[in-house]
């Protein structure tokens, strides 16, 4: 009896041993999230090389076993973050400076439209008139070289007032439309360095979040 008695305890405490060790030998298994002692203090585990650190992407101080891969993304999404108000400022600095200028084009384009057909109206006589006085003037031909100074006078006139009415017709319209067109697309520019870096971020962090996965 005493035999049989025996027999029993020593498979009763095999038993427990075997039950022991399971849990055991799986709560030392090295992954993400794994408690460790020694900051710094590398390791393998399945291919994979572990390092004791503080997890960059929690508020916690806690010593844990991380992926050398999760380190190194969650230090871009840090890094990255750490840029974005310094982005935000020049973006927004930028994008004020560029709204000045802006909102000046917008208010010259709108003095051009309105007052534009007036301005015509008084450039077009003078325009008809060193034209005709030109003609004139060249059709001279016996005081060619006396007129030749006022031939060139008149020249440079009309080129002048054709500019001036250019500037005042769809040319100039296209130039005011040109210029406002291009300050839009510098502010949508200023707006998307900030906005892509944000993205970027939140792309790091979705990344860094699923590489440091517990148990990964």
């Amino acid at each position: 009896m005493f035999r049989k008695i025996a027999s029993l305890f020593v498979a009763l405490v095999v038993a427990a041993g075997v039950m022991v060790a399971v849990p055991a030998n799986a709560a030392t298994k090295i992954s993400n999230g794994v408690a460790c002692k020694k900051s710094g203090q590398s390791t393998k585990a399945g291919g994979t090389t572990y390092r004791c650190a503080k997890n960059p992407l929690v508020s916690s101080k806690k010593l844990t076993w991380l992926s050398v891969e999760c380190l190194n993304t969650a230090n871009i999404y840090v890094n990255t973050r750490k840029l974005l108000p310094s982005i935000k400022k020049s973006s927004d600095a930028r994008v004020a400076e560029i709204d000045v200028d802006l909102k000046k084009a917008q208010a010259d384009y709108a003095e051009f439209v309105a007052t534009g057909p007036a301005k015509i109206a008084a450039i077009e006589p003078k325009l008809e008139e060193a034209k005709s006085n030109l003609a004139k003037l060249k059709a001279d031909t016996a005081n060619a070289s006396k007129n030749a100074e006022a031939i060139k006078q008149w020249g440079l006139a009309v080129e002048g007032w054709q500019e001036a009415l250019d500037n005042l017709g769809p040319t100039g319209k296209a130039k005011f439309e040109k210029a406002i067109s291009r300050l839009q697309i510098f502010k949508s520019t200023a707006i998307s360095q900030y906005t892509n870096s944000a993205s970027n971020v939140s792309d790091a962090l979705q990344m860094a979040k699923l590489i440091c996965a517990k148990g990964f």
